[in-house]
């Protein structure tokens, strides 16, 4: 067993998820207070939001500075926000991402408070508005470049399309392991040894609720993190090594492309790709936080605190 009762909605933002909101690095008191793939959100940018986010808390739900600091879980919360944003210009075109934003301020009624704030709060605002817009709008990979990515990494291709073998303790795991690694089919491996006899029965594939896949979203909501985390790590057909869950020990592998390349370009059909790929996206990036606020999460794509 794998699944869980998912208890968070994933966290695909916008402009109303701010309100109530209550990569480890070492560059404290630098220029940049956060890094995205490479690329920097700025310090003095981001405190600039900071002004307008504590100067509207019946808005945002932050609570009032306290001896000119403002509270740690509200900052934490922002920054998510402008790094989750951040991603969203690495998925969407850009000039139709521009054109989005510019039409959401543009749409704003006059007074506004937004209007008001900061040129970095706008256009953190039209970032989250225009986002689902957007997302609407991007296109599908190829065939070619789909397989590409999963062969490489299925978690790029924002799926996972596993199967696992379930034992009860380590060592029945490192054994089932070395049988795999002297050459013995994982499918029937998995139909032997597997406690999961559900899908042991089929070749211990662990299937989503349309298909051989999940979506990564799917995934962090109804899979346990362990598993998870451990499944979007795969790369090519060679499977993980033993990992502990609550229901036992583990060793999971991905699906061939031959069996499940049209699964997986079935959940980039239009008009569904561009979420697929943001999640992807949020899953998989590469974020350094500065250490006074926290450390990236990327299970729950937040910032969390440090210990």
């Amino acid at each position: 067993m794998t699944r869980r009762v998912p208890s968070v909605p994933l966290a695909l933002l916008t402009l109303s998820a701010l309100v109530g909101l209550g990569g480890c690095a070492t560059f404290t008191n630098v220029d940049r207070v956060a890094s995205v793939n490479g690329t920097d959100i700025g310090r003095s940018e981001f405190e600039a939001m900071t002004v307008d986010y504590f100067a509207h808390p019946e808005l945002f739900g932050t609570t009032p500075p306290a001896d000119g600091r403002g509270s740690a879980d509200n900052l934490r919360a922002l920054l998510a926000i402008v790094t989750q944003a951040r991603l969203l210009h690495e998925v969407a075109d850009a000039d139709q991402l521009a054109d989005a934003k510019q039409a959401a301020l543009e749409a704003l009624p006059e007074g506004d408070p937004v209007l008001e704030m900061s040129p970095e709060m706008q256009n953190l605002y039209s970032d989250l508005a225009a986002r689902q817009t957007v997302l609407g709008g991007v296109a599908a990979p190829s065939s070619a470049e789909l397989e590409r990515r999963y062969v490489e990494s299925p978690a790029s291709a924002g799926v996972l399309c596993v199967r696992h073998i379930l034992v009860d303790t380590e060592a029945e795991a490192r054994q089932a392991s070395r049988r795999l690694a002297d050459g013995e089919d994982f499918a029937t491996l998995a139909a032997e040894v597997s406690l999961d006899t559900v899908t042991g029965a089929d070749g211990g594939a662990v299937p989503g609720s349309m298909g051989p896949c999940w979506t990564l979203g799917e995934a962090f909501q109804g899979l346990v993190p362990e598993f998870v985390h451990h499944a979007r790590a795969l790369s090519g057909l060679a499977p993980s090594a033993p990992f502990e869950t609550q229901y036992g020990w583990h060793i999971v592998a991905s699906l061939p492309w031959s069996e499940v390349g049209e699964a997986v370009a079935a959940i980039h059909a239009p008009g569904s790709t561009g979420d697929v790929q943001y999640v992807a996206a949020l899953f998989t990036a590469d974020v350094e936080v500065d250490p006074a606020y926290g450390v990236w999460d990327s299970g729950t794509v937040e910032i969390v605190p440090i210990g």
